[in-house]
Order: structure tokens, then C-alpha cells, then sequence
């Protein structure tokens, strides 16, 4: 049997487990922690089939000042990082041309697609029924508001995207615990939701029952044999593997680099909070305006902020959380918070928008899945079948050339 590490436990780590488990590979899954116990948990949970546009759009390169200058609400430059990223984002901007862009949209648009499938078979596979089918929302404030959704929604309805616009009185009768800020919104009706940290577990324990098998090392060299490939970590020798799979998010890079490669990458970081009400939201929303996401959970509502771009290297800036934490309040009735400190979730981005899925060249058995930005919950499922499907020689369930990592030489 064809023995194969998972080097990284988030979600698309957690399925690529299933997934190769179920073409007949005898999988270990590796992370230095308890799988899903990282940024995974921290998703707002939403299975977008909005989230087929995008950073890099030509609209961005409209915007670039208010990005820049820290003047757009769900975005922030962090100044320290903003050196180490000057060759991240000149290609970030080579890609927000309308060609590149339209690649991107078709890529998301079919791996998404596929995820979405993937994750209710899975759901059902599992039998896991915290899938919530009630789509999730894009609110707008002030006077502008009505405009800035029809424009949103026309946009996304020609990506084949289900949307609609909403009242503020038809916005109430949906969600009557929000209070009456907002001017206008578009519901994304096809989309689903969940507990991001409930469904990891809710895999991961079927994944055991498949035989998977989990071992926690903090992994830092690749060398490759005759026999397979060998690492090692902090603790001395792991063991050798006929394939290894990188999914290790943010963290790829440092484990590239033990054999001289790197992922133009940078992070997508994230601050949030849960506190406890007695007005539940009905499903997650993105405030525009306000630049977070609330999203329902069992132990109450979830807000997180939008993207601070920077690098792993750089200290976390929770203070990014207190503006948000005032508009959020504005929103919702919020009792206290959950959490004694303010979470941090960092997401790996790539610039073009697009993970990395398939075979790294020059190192038979090597193989990656990283790169998800801010949709790796929406993008996971797809990714791990894509990934099984090239590793068995397989028909793929879609085009793999937009996500192969020979686009970044690797």
C-alpha cells in the first residue's frame, strides 16, 4: 500500500486525508498541534459561491489609494511587513488585469463549485448535520447603500452567482435581531454555512475510523531517497513516505525552504472575537461598510475583521479588532465576550488569488495543496479531490492547469 503524510491539519489537510485514504493510500496526518485547532477553527464557515471574484480585480487597482492609506474598511496594510511584501504585491497587481483576473474567477469558479458538492456528499458520508442551506448576507449602510448592492449583485449574478437584493424592511423580515443600520443588502441564496470547528472535528473523527493515522511533530527538513521521502523534525527523524503532501497554509514556506524552493506568499491575518447574545443573527453577514463578518455559532456570535496584509514574522496587532468591535456592536445586541484575548487566524495568499494544487518538480513523491487565502473553507473539498485524483493518475473533476505550483516554479 502507498504510504503518504500530510504534513499540516487544517481543513484542506483534514480532506486530502479522506480523500487519498479513499484511493487506497495508507495516510499519516502530521501537525504540531491537534488538527483544525489553527486558522481552520477561526473561518467564518460560510460555503461561498461569492467568493469567485477575487482580490485581484481591475477594480482593485481602482481603489489601490484607499487600500494604500489604510481608508478601506476591511482592509489594512501592515507598515512593518510592507517592505518584505513590495515584490508579493507588485505581482498582485500584474494580476489584476482583466485577463489574469478572468483566469483567476474561472479557476475559483470550478473549484468552489466542486467543494460545494464534495462537502455536502462528505457531510452526508459522515453524517453530519450542521450544514445550514440559508445562504449568507453582504449588508451596506448609508445612502449609497441600495446602489452599491444592485452593483455588487449584477456582479456577481454574472459569475452565475444567485443573488438578491434586499430592502432594509425586506432585510428586517429576514434577519429581525439585526438592528436597523443598514440600508440595503444582497443575499447570496445558493451559499451554505456551519461551525467551522464543529465540521473539522466531525471529519477528523471519521477520518480516523478510515484509518488515517494522526501524529504530532513539528516538521522542518525534506530530504528525497531511492525509497521515498524523508523528514525529520524539531524532534530528530519522522520517517519515510512513499508521497508527501504539504498543507501547511501560511507555514509552507519555512518547510520549502529546506530544499531551496519558495511560494511567493503573504498573510492574510485576521482578528476575532465570540460574544454571548440573546439575538441570534439567523445566518453569518459581511457589514461592508463596517469591514467584518458575524457569524452565528452555538456559543454565540462570531465577529472577525477583515485582512491585515503581512508576514508570519510580524507581531499580531489585536488593537485592529477595536473598531470593529464598536460598528459590530452597532449591529448586533452583544452581551460579553467568550474569549479572554482577541484570536488571530493567519491565511496563506498567493497573488493571483489561486492555491497550489499538484506535484513539486524535481521532487518525485513531493506533492502540495497550499495557497487558499481567505476560502480554504470553501475551496478544501475540491482541492483534496483535485489533489488525489493527479496523485493516482486519475481523471481530475476539473481543469488542474490554473492551480499548478509550476506557475511559481516549484
Amino acid at each position: 500500500m502507498t504510504t503518504t503524510a500530510i504534513i499540516g491539519g487544517g481543513i484542506v489537510g483534514i480532506c486530502c486525508a479522506i480523500a487519498l485514504t479513499d484511493h487506497g493510500h495508507d495516510v499519516t496526518l502530521i501537525d504540531k498541534v491537534e488538527p483544525g485547532q489553527q486558522t481552520s477553527r477561526w473561518n467564518a464557515g460560510v460555503l461561498a459561491t461569492s467568493s469567485v471574484i477575487p482580490l485581484n480585480t481591475p477594480a482593485t487597482l481602482q481603489n489601490l489609494p484607499r487600500l494604500i492609506t489604510g481608508r478601506h474598511p476591511g482592509f489594512r496594510l501592515n507598515r512593518t511587513a510592507a517592505p518584505s511584501l513590495l515584490g508579493w504585491g507588485l505581482r498582485f497587481l500584474q494580476q489584476c488585469r482583466s485577463g489574469p483576473s478572468s483566469q483567476s474567477i474561472s479557476g475559483l469558479t470550478a473549484l468552489i463549485g466542486q467543494s460545494r458538492k464534495d462537502h455536502e456528499a462528505l457531510c452526508a458520508r459522515v453524517g453530519f448535520n450542521g450544514l445550514q442551506q440559508d445562504g449568507w448576507l453582504m449588508t451596506y449602510r448609508g445612502a449609497t447603500g441600495p446602489q452599491r448592492a444592485e452593483t455588487q449583485a449584477k456582479s456577481l449574478r454574472a459569475h452565475d452567482v444567485q443573488a438578491e437584493v434586499l430592502t432594509p424592511e425586506a432585510l428586517q423580515a429576514l434577519e429581525p435581531n439585526l438592528k436597523p443600520v443598514f440600508q440595503a443588502a444582497v443575499h447570496i441564496v445558493q451559499s451554505a454555512f456551519t461551525d467551522p470547528a464543529s465540521l473539522c472535528a466531525a471529519y477528523l473523527a471519521f477520518a480516523k475510523t478510515q484509518g488515517v493515522k494522526l501524529l504530532r511533530a513539528d516538521i522542518r527538513h525534506l530530504s528525497k531517497t531511492a525509497g521515498g521521502v524523508d523528514i525529520s523534525g524539531t524532534g530528530g527523524t519522522v520517517g519515510r513516505f512513499d508521497n508527501v503532501v504539504l498543507s501547511l497554509g501560511p507555514w509552507t514556506n519555512p518547510l520549502l525552504g529546506s530544499i531551496g524552493k519558495a511560494l511567493p506568499l503573504a498573510v492574510e491575518r485576521g482578528y476575532l472575537q465570540t460574544f454571548e447574545t440573546a439575538k441570534m443573527p439567523k445566518r453569518p453577514f459581511y457589514d461592508v461598510d463596517g469591514g467584518y463578518v458575524a457569524a452565528p455559532r452555538q456559543s454565540g456570535v462570531q465577529i472577525s475583521t477583515g485582512t491585515e496584509l503581512t508576514t508570519l514574522k510580524t507581531k499580531p496587532n489585536p488593537k485592529l479588532f477595536a473598531p470593529v468591535n464598536k460598528l459590530a456592536h452597532e449591529t448586533l445586541t452583544l452581551g460579553a465576550p467568550i474569549r479572554p484575548d482577541i484570536a488571530v487566524g493567519n491565511r496563506p495568499s498567493l497573488p493571483d488569488g489561486l492555491p497550489v494544487i499538484g506535484a513539486i518538480s524535481g521532487f518525485p513523491g513531493l506533492w502540495i495543496a497550499a495557497g487558499h487565502q481567505h476560502v480554504g473553507f470553501s475551496t478544501s473539498s475540491g482541492t483534496a479531490n483535485l489533489l488525489a485524483s493527479l496523485m493516482n493518475d486519475s481523471p481530475p473533476p476539473f481543469d488542474p492547469q490554473p492551480f499548478n505550483p509550476s506557475r511559481f516554479s516549484l
